[in-house]
């Protein structure tokens, strides 16, 4: 009885595959006019012998202006997919050759702008799939309308697994949190988009939260990530509870201060399970070349020092160091010969860095590579340019198939493994990618249970698959830079910065953190958009020049000197609740300083005055220059002085005088010689 049984299925399902074909060429031809459209809401990301049932349910959305009547779904499963070229097509245009075909009639109809789901179940060792050999077969379901194709196609893949894999593919995951800086100088939220991000179903929520699943399950999935120390000052922050820039307060325990306050404990539980590597990027994530062609090289060494000191401070632990990864990937040959010194034993990388050769036997490109930098080669991990394009598609349109395809991908490089004993691995990374709420938790469930899948860090990626002895040279190039007058604006601010510290008596915290608004300011984030950033250099100016302000002395003071030497007063500003150094030098070329023309200064108190005895070599109005330095020898301000000089006048006065009585006196000697006479 089996066998004329399966004879009369197999004959069945041939009809069926061919009644399909023709029903299905339609639909293709109609991809340009699509009536409907077909979204995936779950499927089970892979089948087995001993649970061969795949559940799929889809979303149906009516995108015309009239009714579907008499629904069905077409489901044809194609033949098995043995290499990633064939895997590739699949997902394009689905299987050519169905080996098993149905149509599903479903209930009810479709009203025009409405969605349905429908769910749906394939038997795969019904559907006919191999019960010897593991393989990807490639599913392909369609939307009908009383027979009629409405254009709404979803491919999907699906892998089969008949025995448990000898050896699981490799595969290290890299990701990136860098928002850019949304608490301005002044304390208050100046980034409105930051708090829906930090919400349930915001993308950065969601990121962390498929992290935690990661870090937490019982059979934990390493992964590298590397994160904005920034961001974490900021997450701190917020949560304590903080007010927007327009004016309003969020208190501790609410609204985004909860949310944020969620997020920051997700990272704390990454962080401290030891299974992920998590890395601190610089402070506040800069472009790299950028940050280096716009001649702020000594500032990756302090971007570096308080990043890893502001993740220690936030998640209560240094940060790994095992590999690093630059700020948006961002690298030329300048910022990886900088890198090679020593920020990290590893480089995570992007695909378009470095070109690999191909493998002499077609198989999938080797993860890690050997990048040249002056004096060494630095070991690098690069992501996969299949899987980084599967990435950089419409993932938002239909996030689980994303994560399915991604799977699937995952699942066809595993099957090029010439032997079990042949290590080989594969790297992908979600580093600078806006990827929907939808995606993190499917993609995160897929990765912690396939069992082809070996979840490793990048660091034992490089070590298990290790790459070739030869170094090659960098093909990214540095895009972006700081303009001219913005890089002006830091390095005068950071002079500026140190003449205040050099005057307080007792500078405190504000040097380090005005510093600190500087290197925001060079923030990755600017780069383009340096009127965001400026605020940040401006914040500094107006608590540099406030300072400077109080040890400014009046200008245009006015002094009469009323003999050839006397002592001019200098009277200083209000230095308010704070004690100053400053040093005060007079300059002139018509008055000479016999007790020198500089004083060092202790400013205490407002309308302070300063002595300096003076000789005058002229008479009249001179002007003198008041330069008020700090002790490092920055000139804070200048003003003048106008000393009104009468001494020589007066003895003008007494000579003229004197010829007078001289001329009077010879006048009456001569009167009374002629009288005499």
């Amino acid at each position: 009885m089996g066998r004329p049984a399966m004879r009369i299925n197999q004959v069945v399902t041939t009809l069926l595959a061919a009644s399909l074909l023709v029903t299905m060429a339609p639909s293709a031809r109609a991809q340009g006019s699509t009536k409907a459209r077909l979204v995936l809401d779950s499927q089970t990301p892979w089948a087995t012998l001993q649970n061969p049932l795949i559940q799929i349910r889809i979303r149906a959305e009516n995108l015309s202006a009239a009714p579907f009547e008499n629904l069905s779904l077409g489901i044809a499963l194609g033949d098995p997919v043995r290499t990633r070229t064939t895997y590739d097509t699949a997902l394009r245009s689905g299987p050519a050759f169905p080996l098993f075909a149905v149509t599903q009639s479903e209930q009810g109809s479709l009203a025009p702008g409405a969605e349905r789901t429908f769910d749906l179940q394939l038997d795969l060792l019904a559907a006919g799939a191999s019960q010897t050999e593991s393989l990807i077969y490639p599913l392909r379901i369609d939307l009908r309308t009383g027979e009629q194709p409405t254009g709404a196609v979803l491919r999907t893949p699906v892998p089969f697994l008949v025995r448990r894999p000898v050896r699981p593919l490799e595969m290290s995951w890299t990701t990136e949190i860098a928002p850019p800086p949304a608490i301005g100088p002044d304390g208050k939220l100046v980034d409105e988009s930051l708090p829906g991000l930090l919400e349930p179903g915001g993308s950065i929520r969601a990121e962390v939260d498929a992290l935690g699943v990661l870090a937490s399950k019982r059979r934990p999935s390493p992964a590298d990530v590397a994160i904005s120390p920034r961001f974490l000052e900021e997450l701190k922050l917020m949560s304590d509870g903080f007010q927007e820039e327009g004016g309003a307060s969020v208190p501790p325990g609410e609204g985004a201060a909860a949310d944020a306050a969620v997020v920051l404990h997700t990272l704390e539980v990454v962080v401290h399970s030891g299974v992920l590597e998590v890395s601190a990027l610089p402070y506040t994530a800069p472009n790299l070349p950028a940050l280096l062609g716009s001649r702020l090289e000594h500032d990756l060494a302090s971007q570096l020092v308080l990043g890893n000191r502001t993740f220690e401070q936030v998640l209560g632990t240094q940060p790994s160091t095992a590999a690093f990864r630059p700020p948006d990937g961002a690298l030329d040959q300048a910022a990886l010969d900088e890198l090679s010194s020593g920020a990290g034993e590893i480089l995570l990388g992007d695909s378009a860095w470095a070109s690999r050769p191909e493998n002499p036997n077609g198989l999938t490109l080797t993860p890690t590579t050997l990048l040249a930098a002056t004096g060494h080669a630095v070991p690098a991990v690069l992501p996969d340019p299949g899987i980084q394009g599967l990435l950089a598609s419409d993932v938002a349109a239909d996030p689980v198939l994303a994560a399915q395809d991604i799977l699937g991908e995952l699942a066809a490089v595993w099957q090029e493994a010439p032997s079990p004993g042949y290590r080989r691995g594969v790297s992908m990374s979600t580093s600078g990618l806006q990827l929907p709420v939808g995606f993190w938790g499917a993609f995160a469930q897929r990765v912690v249970t396939a069992p082809f899948l070996q979840p490793v860090t990048a660091a034992k990626l490089v070590h298990d698959v290790p790459p070739a002895a030869a170094s090659t040279s960098l093909l990214a190039e540095g895009s972006g830079s700081f303009s001219r007058g913005y890089v002006e604006g830091i390095r005068g601010e950071r002079h500026r910065i140190d003449a205040m510290r050099s005057m307080l008596a007792d500078p405190g915290d504000l040097p380090e953190r005005l510093d600190t608004m500087l290197l925001v300011a060079e923030s990755g984030a600017f780069v383009g958009n340096e009127l965001s950033g400026q605020r940040w250099i401006d914040g500094v100016n107006g608590t540099t020049e406030g300072l400077f302000e109080a040890a400014r002395p009046p200008n245009d003071q006015i002094f009469t000197l009323p003999s050839t030497s006397g002592t001019i007063p200098i009277r200083l500003g209000d230095p308010g609740d704070r004690t100053l150094h400053v040093l005060i030098e007079l300059s002139s070329s018509r008055l000479r300083f016999p007790s020198g023309d500089t004083r060092a200064v202790t400013l205490n108190r407002p309308n302070q005055i300063v002595f300096f005895p003076v000789q005058t070599i002229t008479t009249g109005r001179v002007t003198v220059e008041i330069l008020v330095l700090a002790p490092s020898g920055f000139v804070v301000d200048r003003a003048n002085l106008i000393v009104q000089s009468t001494a020589y006048n007066q003895i003008a006065l007494a000579v003229t005088f004197g010829a007078a009585l001289l001329l009077v006196g010879l006048w009456v000697r001569r009167l009374f010689r002629r009288r005499a006479s």
